[in-house]
């Protein structure tokens, strides 16, 4: 049952139920005294009935419309095991137009064109994938925004008083609405670009509003070859999604929100501010760190010392030169309880929210894991058991840069309506704030230093202030995770950038190399 059946049904029982009592109620004296039994009981059935059929109303109303998206989209499970899907929906899918959607700037990144009869999905920006997702009604059904926004895009789901009255009473077929997106196309391309030929992720944030600037994944898919709308498809597309099912490089992952690694050095960053806003060190607060570190039997080697002959160092110096050592005992120092603590501000351990599905990850594998020494020392350090996403350690380096508030990531800028009209928009709204401004400036500070002085050192671009930290995580193999997380712009930073590289070596390396690029592409727009 469509929505407007529903509400034109609920109308006409209202309408039935008052025009009875109304007369019921002309038909009964008005003077006191005794009442016809006859009318009382006939009054009191008619009010039964009218209430057991308002009631009737009212269900039916919540199955289809309040209730329709999930009525809609209930499945079911064939006696071979197949999934049964609503065949009513996938009919509508096929015959409605689908709203555009757009980068921010108004390019076209999806879009229906009529072909043999039905309105067939066509992508202009595979570059976006992971964000557009894909339509495939006959096949895999949707993914990315292209599910997270259906109603929008169908017009299934009213967004204006005008749009219900015209799909509810008046029977219209509603329009599906364009979406426009926060990417920067051009942005996008670049980051695609960037990691071609790589297994990773990057991400680039307007860290003062949380809009997505660029969003990309790889390996990756072109949605084109996903799409399925007519029967003599399906054989071309299921073909393709074997393929990129049994791809061991996993090309339909989205790494930049579901990827979980560990994050290496860039954890530092984290581990500092913390430690820095519950004052458990200064910047100026010196460590012992003469090559190596025993935490209860277990020592931690330092690889990253530029002077061996140098035995104390500072906390700025730890980020500087990235010192395992010093940061095991900074991390230590800060202690389990308040660790854990702050790393759930900064959202650690918890999925992000966003427009598409995001990983939780973990700061261990169990609460009480920190508790012991040697593990806490390691996670000070970006290593032991902690898994993250490089969103979270995106939203981490843009807490840091924009005063201790992390935005939350926007993805959808704006619904618009046929004639281009803004019909809802985002607002940006604070996700979280783990640390003051003031700790915050502090910990900035390290990060342009890290940048002026240290391994970050070839992230620095003209005319541009830039606070980076580069990462180095263990992966399980020969080749290591590279990191790397930054913040720019002219006078202070207005861009975030993260990169996580899978055994893509060194942070300082190609990670670096492709996260400067962004931010000085990002800044340049």
């Amino acid at each position: 049952m469509d929505n407007r059946y529903a509400i034109g049904l609920f109308l006409a029982a209202a309408l039935v139920v008052l025009t009875s009592v109304a007369a019921l109620r002309a038909k009964v004296p008005a003077q006191s005294g005794a009442v016809d039994p006859n009318r009382r009981a006939l009054v009191r059935l008619g009010g039964v009935l009218g209430l057991g059929f308002a009631g009737l109303v009212v269900r039916l109303t919540s199955i289809t419309v309040l209730n329709a998206s999930s009525t809609a989209d209930r499945v079911g499970q064939a006696p071979d095991g197949e999934t049964l899907s609503n065949p009513r929906r996938i009919a509508l899918q096929v015959d409605a137009r689908r709203g555009r959607i757009l980068d921010r700037n108004g390019e076209v990144l999806a879009r229906s064109d009529r072909r043999n009869g039905d309105w067939e999905r066509s992508y202009s920006a595979p570059e976006a994938a992971h964000l557009l997702g894909y339509f495939s009604p006959l096949r895999f059904g949707t993914a990315g925004v292209e599910h997270s926004r259906d109603g929008s895009l169908t017009g299934a789901e009213p967004l204006t008083l005008g749009e219900a009255w015209d799909t509810g009473i008046l029977a219209r077929p509603p329009a599906g609405h364009d979406v426009r997106l926060t990417i920067d196309l051009e942005l996008q391309r670049l980051a695609r670009e960037l990691l071609a030929d790589t297994t990773g992720s990057a991400i680039l944030l307007d860290q003062r509003t949380g809009r997505v600037l660029a969003m990309a994944s790889s390996p990756a898919y072109d949605p084109n070859d996903l799409v399925a709308v007519s029967e003599d498809q399906i054989a071309d597309v299921d073909q393709v999604w074997n393929q990129l099912q049994n791809n061991d490089d996993r090309p339909l992952l989205f790494r930049a929100t579901s990827g979980l690694y560990p994050p290496g050095s860039t954890f530092k960053a984290l581990v500092a501010a913390s430690a820095i806003d519950a004052r458990a060190v200064t910047p100026e607060t010196v460590f012992t760190d003469d090559g190596s570190l025993d935490v209860n039997g277990r020592v931690f080697p330092e690889y990253n010392r530029p002077d061996e002959t140098k035995t104390e160092w500072t906390v700025d110096e730890g980020i500087i030169w990235s010192l395992n050592v010093v940061f095991a005992q900074v991390g230590m120092q800060l202690g389990s309880d308040r660790l854990t603590e702050y790393a759930a501000l900064f959202g650690i351990g918890r999925a992000v929210e966003f427009e598409l599905p995001t990983a939780s990850g973990q700061l261990a594998s169990r609460d009480d894991a920190l508790q012991d020494p040697a593990s806490l020392a390691a996670t000070s350090f970006g290593q032991g058991e902690l898994l993250v996403t490089p969103l979270h350690m995106a939203m981490v380096m843009s807490a840091i840069a924009n005063g201790g508030v992390a935005m939350r990531p926007l993805l959808v800028d704006a619904v618009l309506d046929d004639a281009g009209d803004t019909v809802t928009s985002s607002r940006p709204s604070v996700a979280r704030n783990p640390i003051s401004s003031e700790s915050a400036a502090t910990a900035l500070g390290l990060l342009y230093d890290s940048v002026t002085y240290g391994y970050a050192s070839g992230a620095q671009i003209t005319d541009l202030r830039v606070a980076a930290k580069t990462g180095t995580a263990e992966s399980g193999r020969e080749a290591p995770h590279g990191w790397f997380i930054g913040s720019a712009g002219v006078n202070e930073p207005v861009v975030t950038v993260a990169v996580c590289l899978d055994f893509g070596g060194e942070g300082g390396g190609r990670a670096l190399q492709i996260g400067r690029a962004l931010l000085d592409a990002a800044i340049a727009r």
